[in-house]
């Protein structure tokens, strides 16, 4: 059961249980709040390091401080989430054993979202993950680089990190009203073109806006705004919602395995890249590469908002919201449940 799922399952699993939960005009808001926690402890760890590091400790207890007090909440959560109970969409769905065969049928008749939703998350994390390798040279150009002794180097550092995820923090937040009322796909768009705006920016003008401190800060945490507001939330959230229940972990986890390539591919190849060819020609791929995110958005990511969770198994009464008249589920996933269900009985 999906509870009782280890940790590299636990960012899929917590956000089906929110969107399971919920019903479609909440749907959007509970999911982004419960992703947006991710901007919190990006700003709280190096907040508990930079505390730390201003206590009368030695560095050796910092780190195993600053270590060990992320098992708190996760001790603290463990026993809630074991008496979590499964949703009705997930028992419903249970009692009825899919074939390999039926499951790559309804993986087959989904396959340009499952494109989309894994192609926008590969293409998003390679920028989101090779720009997060960035933050030394930031330091450096914020002049926080140096320090007398090693605890000034990582206070130095911990007060950059703080900088960005502070700018970054409120993109997490305006998500969760904006994505209920303009609408996920919407949101995605804005977020990959301000992204490649940013980047064409930080790659036109790399020169003159490296001089200027507080600018330079100012663009380069917009890209984090701009991606937390936009693809980092809604790469994550789309995949939870388009897919019917049978098969909605299985796609959700093929997206996000994709994110993860694009992450270990940003991570190795940006600094590589910047090397060889200077930070001016890494930010124009970087914009290449959020336009192409744009683009396969448009033609292959559909719009989410106001449609109820959909299920193979269940009657077409699941599928069509009561509460919204002219909500629609996105038109491949109609045929696929039509297609689906007459497949199973």
């Amino acid at each position: 059961m999906r509870r009782y799922c280890p940790n590299a399952a636990i960012t899929v699993t917590h956000i089906h249980i929110a969107a399971e939960s919920s019903d479609s005009s909440t749907r959007g808001r509970n999911m982004s709040f419960v992703f947006s926690m991710q901007g919190f402890g990006n700003l709280l760890a190096p907040s508990m390091v930079s505390l730390f590091l201003l206590l009368p400790i030695e560095l050796e207890l910092v780190w195993r401080l600053s270590l060990g007090i992320a098992a708190i909440p996760c001790l603290l959560t463990a026993y809630h989430r074991l008496q979590l109970h499964e949703s009705t969409h997930f028992m419903q769905v249970e009692k009825t054993k899919l074939s390999f065969r039926m499951t790559l049928g309804m993986l087959n008749k989904c396959k340009l979202h499952l494109f989309g939703t894994a192609a926008t998350w590969f293409l998003f994390d390679i920028t989101f993950y090779g720009n997060g390798l960035f933050k030394e040279t930031v330091i450096e150009i914020l002049g926080l680089s140096g320090g007398d002794t090693a605890r000034d180097v990582i206070q130095n550092t911990a007060l950059a990190s703080i900088c960005i995820a502070a700018i970054a923090l409120p993109g997490y937040f305006l998500s969760i009203p904006l994505i209920d009322i303009i609408g996920r796909k919407s949101i995605q768009l804005v977020g990959f073109g301000f992204v490649a705006v940013l980047f064409a920016i930080m790659g036109a003008a790399y020169n003159s806006i490296s001089e200027k401190k507080v600018l330079f800060i100012f663009v380069y945490g917009l890209t984090f705004f701009w991606s937390n507001l936009g693809p980092n939330t809604t790469t994550f959230v789309i995949p939870g919602e388009i897919y019917s229940t049978e098969i909605r972990a299985t796609c959700h986890g093929i997206s996000a395995a994709a994110g993860k390539l694009g992450a270990i591919i940003g991570s190795l190849f940006f600094e590589p890249v910047a090397s060889a060819w200077g930070y001016q020609v890494t930010f124009a791929v970087c914009s290449g590469i959020a336009i192409a995110g744009l683009i396969i958005t448009i033609a292959c990511v559909p719009e989410p908002m106001n449609t109820q969770l959909i299920s193979a198994t269940t009657t077409t009464s699941h599928h069509t919201d009561p509460t919204t008249s002219n909500s629609t589920p996105p038109s491949s996933l109609s045929s696929k449940q039509q297609e689906s269900t007459s497949t199973i009985e």
